[in-house]
């Protein structure tokens, strides 16, 4: 087990190591480290579910870099639940609330409303996620039950804080995000939401994204049937890029984390404590029932086996050292597989490292790289597939790749449609997939079988 570190000192320096890797060409790239941000909750968006998703998971995302917060809002249970959550994030953080930004505040995020035009401001409901500069003129979004869009605002602005407290250019334009369609809008439409349901998920990988991924579920009122495999504890280095990582979870098993705060948010679950082969070998893949597999482990090779065990639906994000987040989803015979999109285990290793790229040290030991706000990115493009794949209109038509990169201004996503590779079996493999995942391809019920 992990001593829990007694200095701030000793605990910054585990936690914060990957992130600086990320800085460690920029001129003064560990600034952010010094930063006091202000975010402003605005009253009537405070009211409503978006904005109580805002405030947490903004929260949430800062603690995990940013070592002094003011959070300016009338009191609230709920701002009292957000700074017991940094807390329990950064025991050793410098987080409070006022009723006015503090003079020595070097940079505001506004949360709802508008303010200054050096400041922030995001908003974020249904599909639809926001970003621009606080002085805006923007239509208030409408509220929806669940909200994967304040989600995605929650971390786009967290970015853009952290873009400016590494000595980024500001944004100076207002970036709109359609998670429904996957791609950027000037208006926010009229849009279906999901059904509260995703039905039966097997989650492989308890680590970053697939932490993020149950982060997301759970924050944004979603339920499902989870089967989720992993074998590794939580340690602090791991606290800079999941909201489930915190003091009260340490040393915990990531599985037995993820489905705690599963069950909490109404989730039926279940943790398998091992590996993807471990989890093969013990006889239970025939009998999980889940109609999407989410393959975000990190260990070499994961992806290959899991294609090799004909998964029925495969979706999964990733993060890289560059500063981008990667979405991917596999539906048979209409979308390529693992083994088309990574057809070699040093390209699937360099290009969908789980959550982190791993970065060789002066030294020649392996440490990871990782950006404090792109694994629950990255998890809110899975749970967003989730979500999509409830609308009866769902057909497959979005992309089924995309790459948004935090590093330009404004940021930037890129978005494809990639079929089959004309040599790759799984042209071949559909009806076979099917027999093997005959179950998974039922309605989803209440049936809690898959559970044991």
């Amino acid at each position: 087990m992990q001593a829990f570190p007694e200095t701030a000192a000793a605990f910054y320096a585990l936690r914060d190591d990957r992130t600086d890797r990320c800085v460690e060409t920029f001129a003064d790239g560990r600034a952010y480290q010094r930063k006091h941000i202000a975010v402003v909750i605005d009253p009537v968006r405070a009211t409503t579910i978006a904005g109580r998703v805002l405030l947490f998971a903004v929260t949430a995302l800062l603690a995990r870099w940013c070592r002094i917060v003011t959070l300016v809002a009338a009191p609230s249970e709920s701002i009292d639940r957000a700074l017991a959550a940094m807390h329990d994030a950064d025991p050793f953080g410098q987080f409070s609330k006022a009723r006015s930004i503090p003079v020595d505040a070097d940079f505001v995020l506004h949360i709802g409303g508008r303010g200054d035009a050096d400041a922030i401001a995001i908003d974020g409901s249904g599909w639809i996620a926001r970003v621009a500069p606080a002085n805006a003129a923007q239509t208030p979004l409408k509220d929806a039950p669940h909200p994967l869009g304040a989600l995605a605002a929650a971390c786009l602005g967290v970015a853009e804080l952290f873009r400016r407290s590494v000595g980024f250019e500001p944004l100076v334009q207002v970036r709109m995000l359609d998670l429904l369609n996957l791609g950027w809008t000037d208006t926010p439409g009229d849009a279906p939401d999901p059904t509260r349901d995703i039905g039966n998920v097997l989650l492989i990988g308890a680590g970053a994204v697939g932490s993020g991924v149950a982060y997301a579920v759970a924050l944004c009122d979603l339920i499902g049937r989870f089967t989720v495999i992993d074998y590794d504890r939580i340690k602090i280095e791991n606290f800079n890029r999941s909201p489930l990582c915190a003091r009260s979870t340490h040393n915990m098993l990531k599985a037995d984390a993820v489905v705690d705060a599963l069950v909490a948010s109404g989730s039926l679950a279940v943790p398998f404590h091992g590996s993807w082969d471990d989890f093969v070998r013990s006889g239970q893949l025939g009998a999980h029932r889940a109609a999407v597999w989410v393959p975000v482990a990190n260990e070499g090779g994961v992806r290959s086996a899991v294609q090799r065990n004909f998964p029925p639906v495969a979706v999964h994000g990733s993060t890289s050292v560059n500063w981008s987040v990667n979405y991917g989803r596999h539906v048979p015979d209409i979308d390529d597989c693992f083994l088309c999109r990574f057809p070699t285990q040093a390209a699937s290793e360099s290009a969908l490292a789980c959550a982190t790229s791993a970065l060789p040290t002066s030294e020649g030991v392996t440490v990871d790289a990782a950006l404090p706000f792109a694994s629950v990115f990255a998890s809110v493009f899975v749970a967003a597939e989730l979500a999509r794949r409830t609308l009866p209109s769902y057909g497959a038509a979005q992309p089924n790749f995309a790459k948004v990169d935090f590093y330009p201004a404004g940021f930037s996503i890129e978005t494809q449609r990639r079929a089959p590779l004309s040599s790759c079996d799984c042209r071949t493999q559909l009806a076979l997939s099917q027999l093997v995942n005959a179950t998974s391809i039922a309605p989803v019920s209440s049936d809690t079988s898959m559970l044991g």
